[in-house]
C-alpha cells in the first residue's frame, strides 16, 4: 500500500505530484520574493497557511461526486453575476480598477462558477438540435460575465473567453457559429480600441489647448474609463502613459516593468544567482505575485524553470489527455477541459509578462503567487479535476473487472 492509499488520496496521482510540488516551490519562491520589502515572515505565513487549507480544500472536493457540480451549476452561476455586480459597485479600487471586495477576489471565484455552467450548458446542447438558438443559450451567458470580468481585469476576461470558446470547440459547436463568434469579438475590440485612441489623444489635446472636455466627448470619456480600455491601450504601446507610478516607493512606471523582468531573466544564467540573492525583486512591484516568476528565474535560473513550466503541461494535454480518454459523460470531459485550459492559460500569460513578450496584466501564477484568492481558487479548480479522474478511474477499473468475470465465466 503506498502514500496515496495510506492518506485517502483521490483522483489522478499526478495531478496531486503538481500540487504539492508547486505548493512546495510557491513557499520558496514567495518567501524570497517578498524579502524586497521587508517582512517575508508575514508573506511566508500567509501563504503557507493558505496552501493548507487550499490543499485541504483539494482533498474535500476531490471526494465529491461531479454530480453535485452540475446540479449546483445554476445556483453558482446565479452567484457569479452577484459577486460581479456587487464588486463593480462596492469593490475597493486599486491600480485603477475594482478587484477586492472586502477581503477576496470575485473574480477567481467567479471563472469557476462560469466554467461549471458553461459545463453544464454544452452537455444540454448535445442534446438539443444544432441551432443558432440552442447556440445562443451557451454563448449569451458565457458574453454577459467575461463583460462583468472585463469592466475589472481585461486579461481575466480574455482568458476565461478562451477557455470556453475551447470548450464550445471541443463540444462539436457549428464552425460557422464559432467563426461568426470570433469575427464579432475581433471586431467590436478593434472598434472599441479605436474609439479609445481617438478618445484619449482628443481629450488630451483639448486640455492641453485649455478647452474644456464636454458634451458627447465627456460622456465617452467616462464610459470609456470605466471599462479596462485605456489601459489595455496604455500597456500595449499605443498611447503614451506617464503618470502611473508603483506602490514599492521606487517610483517605477508601468511601460517600464516588462524592462526591469527581462533585464532579471538576463542575468539568471542557467543555474541562477541562488535562494534569496535576487536583485530585482527591489524594483519591480508585487514581486511576490505579478512577477514571482520572474524572480523565480533570477534566483533558480533556467534549468529549473523549464522544469516548472513542466509542471503546468503535465496537466495539459497529458493528464488532461488521460482524463478525457477514459470518460464517457459529457459534463465531466467539458469541465476538465475548461478548467486545465484556465490553469494552463493563466500560467502562461502570467510567464509571458514575467519575461515581457506580454503587456502587464496582473495575472498570479497558479497555485505559486502569494495571494489567498489565488490559491483557493487553485486549489478548487484542482480538487474538481481530482473529483472527475476519481469517477473516471472508478468506472474504468469497474469496466476491467466486469469484462474479466465475463471472459472467465465463459472459460
Amino acid at each position: 500500500m503506498n502514500i496515496f492509499s495510506k492518506i485517502n488520496l483521490k483522483g489522478d496521482r499526478g495531478i496531486w505530484v503538481v500540487m504539492i510540488l508547486l505548493s512546495m516551490a510557491s513557499i520558496l519562491m514567495v518567501y524570497s520574493s517578498a524579502a524586497g520589502i521587508g517582512q517575508p515572515w508575514n508573506y511566508l505565513g500567509k501563504q503557507t497557511l493558505g496552501l493548507i487549507g487550499g490543499l485541504f480544500l483539494a482533498y474535500i472536493l476531490s471526494h465529491i461526486p461531479s454530480s453535485y457540480f452540475k446540479g449546483s451549476a445554476i445556483i453558482i452561476f446565479i452567484i457569479s453575476i452577484v459577486l460581479m455586480v456587487l464588486l463593480l459597485k462596492f469593490g475597493v479600487l486599486r491600480n485603477g480598477a475594482r478587484r477586492i471586495l472586502c477581503f477576496f477576489q470575485p473574480i477567481e471565484f467567479v471563472k469557476i462558477g462560469l466554467l461549471i455552467f458553461t459545463a453544464k450548458m454544452l452537455e444540454i446542447y448535445q442534446q438539443k438540435p444544432k441551432t443558432i438558438k440552442s447556440y445562443l443559450l451557451v454563448l449569451v451567458p458565457i458574453i454577459g460575465v467575461c463583460f462583468l470580468i472585463f469592466l475589472s481585469s481585461f486579461s481575466s476576461a480574455l482568458i476565461l473567453g478562451v477557455s470556453c470558446f475551447i470548450m464550445m470547440c471541443v463540444a462539436g459547436i457549428r464552425r460557422k457559429h464559432l467563426l461568426a463568434t470570433v469575427l464579432v469579438a475581433i471586431g467590436i475590440l478593434l472598434i472599441g480600441i479605436g474609439i479609445t485612441v481617438v478618445t484619449v489623444k482628443y481629450t488630451k489635446a483639448l486640455r492641453d489647448s485649455g478647452k474644456k472636455v464636454e458634451g458627447i466627448t465627456l460622456t465617452i470619456e467616462k464610459a470609456l474609463y470605466k471599462t479596462r480600455l485605456p489601459t489595455v491601450v496604455s500597456r500595449s504601446g499605443l498611447l503614451k502613459d506617464d503618470n502611473q507610478p508603483t506602490k514599492n516607493n521606487q517610483h517605477l512606471k508601468k511601460y517600464e516593468q516588462a524592462d526591469y523582468a527581462r533585464l532579471a531573466i538576463a542575468s539568471s544564467g542557467l543555474i541562477g544567482k541562488g535562494v534569496g540573492k535576487s536583485t530585482f525583486r527591489y524594483y519591480l512591484p508585487e514581486a511576490f505575485s505579478d512577477f514571482i516568476f520572474t524572480i523565480t528565474v533570477e534566483e533558480w535560473g533556467i534549468l529549473f524553470t523549464i522544469v516548472l513550466i513542466l509542471f503546468y503541461f503535465l496537466l495539459f494535454p497529458w493528464r488532461v489527455g488521460v482524463i478525457i480518454a477514459k470518460s464517457n459523460t459529457y459534463f465531466p470531459t467539458f469541465l476538465v477541459v475548461g478548467i486545465t485550459l484556465q490553469i494552463t492559460l493563466q500560467a502562461l500569460v502570467h510567464m509571458g509578462v514575467s519575461t515581457g513578450f506580454f503587456p502587464v496584466t496582473g495575472q498570479n501564477l497558479p497555485l505559486v503567487s502569494q495571494g489567498l484568492s489565488n490559491v483557493f481558487s487553485t486549489c478548487i479548480m484542482f480538487g474538481i479535476v481530482l473529483s472527475i479522474s476519481r469517477e473516471v478511474r472508478t468506472k474504468s477499473q469497474a469496466q476491467v473487472e466486469s469484462i474479466s468475470i465475463k471472459n472467465a465465466s465463459n472459460i
